[in-house]
């Protein structure tokens, strides 16, 4: 992949998971290497995974859409909406994958995340094709 936009992708979601976790919460990247049958290749997956505030189901799908910041525009967390947006871009011109879970989700096998969190916090899967 693209080193620049790598280091963009991967600062714009850790990012987004400090910013929307409260003090004592966890964030924890996992990176996953698995196979596609389909394709025949290699597929590197990489779980963001957080105790934060979360994601109501009804904005999942549209938080990649530029400018959407769903209930968090009505917070004091500041954003412009553009980082989901910018990273799904970026993936997609490297053949890759973004996907938003919330509640949180154990990373491969996508069942709920337990936490001692209050929180339903949220997990963010990139998926990224190996490369011919």
């Amino acid at each position: 992949g693209d080193l620049q936009a790598l280091n963009e992708i991967f600062s714009n979601l850790i990012d987004n998971a400090i910013k929307y976790t409260p003090d004592g919460g966890n964030i924890e990247v996992q990176l996953l290497q698995t196979f596609d049958a389909q394709s025949s290749l290699s597929v590197q997956e990489v779980y963001i995974t957080d105790t934060g505030y979360g994601i109501p189901a009804e904005d999942l799908e549209k938080i990649f859409i530029g400018k959407y910041r769903g209930i968090q525009a009505q917070s004091e967390i500041p954003g412009t909406g553009l980082g989901l947006a910018i990273v799904k871009d970026l993936l997609q011109r490297m053949g890759g994958h973004i996907r938003a879970y919330s509640p949180a989700v154990h990373a491969k096998i996508l069942q709920n995340f337990s936490s001692d969190s209050d929180f339903p916090g949220s997990t963010f899967l990139v998926t990224l094709p190996e490369k011919r």
